[in-house]
């Protein structure tokens, strides 16, 4: 069980890493395919449509071949995707590239939320601990790109070499991930319940309007709000991610005293005062240590959300990982420009109210009704 827990938080790892990897040279990609910002955004999104596309075939292959499979497979054509960023040449040929990184990405997702599942029904509570992981892999897979950008090591080279590490940990991995079936729902001649499955759906979006705009519009609030300089308006990004991964490191402690429900619903408030404390700063700082606690209460919904879409204590693993991650999926390609648009009408700071107040009041109703799983064995 050890080894299988390293072999699942190793692909943790190295995915946060290789999506976070090429982030730092969007810059170089956009000049090399000289498009300007609408042809740019309008490339990237489609990772995200890659992402919402891929999504049910993933459940899907859970359900028939087992999460290992899935986790192992997304990872190896993930890293091929990423490795081909390096060489697209055309904005159409880019576009092409990310579908597919968006697609497989979500594939070894949910293979690998699958992996954790089982890891901790199996009695070693990690689930936390594991996004708290990926959250350190970008973190050093940024690092890794800015510091290549910074060498002059070519775009081609970098990725590339990103790519074979991570397909070596996939496949080194494979020997030791769980081969376990995926958990069975109840039997029955009926046709999966419709209540769960929505259920879980809207969890995710409500989830994904919590925590996307902290990590799209924290640096432009405080820069819009209070005329900051780039490092001050960069530190609210770096507050709210240092929050959820603190959150993350010591979720699973939290789940395991007080229950996989309550430490979910209890971090809402706390999600709640840190969004306060940021639309109603005076100043900078304060801004700064509300994105903060906003991240510490973020940290731990969506792990939460995985466990409860992968305990098949209702409909099938895939069917629960699938109704989750589309509705989260959904919500970040929808977060990021509703608050832009409600922003520049009435204001980022009212906007931002009115958005993650109507998203912490969501979660909290569909929580409560939804009651999440809360059976998970202790470590």
């Amino acid at each position: 069980m050890r080894r299988t827990a390293i072999a699942v938080a190793a692909l943790f790892f190295t995915n946060g890493a290789a999506f976070a990897s090429w982030a730092p040279r969007i810059p170089e990609l956009a000049d090399r395919i000289e498009v300007d910002l609408a042809g740019l955004g309008l490339t990237l999104l489609m990772m995200g449509v890659g992402g919402l596309v891929g999504t049910g075939p993933a459940g899907w292959l859970i359900d028939r071949i087992g999460s290992r499979r899935v986790a192992v497979g997304g990872a190896i054509v993930v890293s091929l995707a990423v490795a081909s960023i390096g060489v697209a040449a055309s904005p159409i040929a880019l576009g092409l590239v990310l579908l597919i990184v968006g697609a497989s990405d979500v594939t070894a997702d949910l293979g690998m939320n699958a992996q954790a599942v089982s890891v901790q029904i199996k009695g070693a509570s990690a689930i936390n601990r594991l996004h708290g992981l990926w959250s350190v892999g970008t973190v050093a897979g940024g690092a890794l790109g800015a510091a290549a950008a910074g060498s002059g090591v070519s775009l081609e080279v970098h990725l590339l070499t990103v790519g074979v590490v991570m397909a070596g940990v996939a496949g080194a991995s494979s020997t030791y991930l769980s081969n376990d079936a995926p958990p069975a729902p109840p039997e029955t001649d009926e046709a999966p319940p419709l209540r769960p499955i929505l259920l879980l759906g809207l969890l995710g979006l409500g989830a994904a309007f919590l925590e996307g705009p902290g990590n799209e519009w924290s640096a432009t609030f405080i820069d819009d709000a209070f005329a900051s300089t780039p490092a001050t308006a960069a530190l609210g990004f770096v507050a709210f991610t240092s929050g959820m991964t603190v959150s993350r490191l010591f979720g699973d402690s939290i789940a395991a005293r007080f229950g996989d429900a309550r430490g979910l619903i209890g971090s809402l408030p706390i999600a709640a005062v840190g969004w306060a404390a940021v639309v109603l700063a005076p100043g900078p700082t304060v801004a700064v240590v509300g994105f903060g606690v906003a991240g510490l209460g973020t940290g731990m919904i969506f792990p939460q959300l995985y466990a409860s879409g992968a305990s098949g204590s209702t409909v099938s693993q895939g069917r629960g990982l699938t109704a989750m991650s589309f509705g989260a999926r959904l919500g970040f390609l929808l977060a990021t420009p509703t608050i832009g648009l409600l922003g520049s009408r009435v204001g980022l700071d009212t906007a931002l109210a009115w958005v993650l107040g109507s998203a912490i009041i969501t979660l909290c109703l569909l929580a409560r009704v939804s009651r999440v799983r809360s059976d998970t064995p202790a470590a």
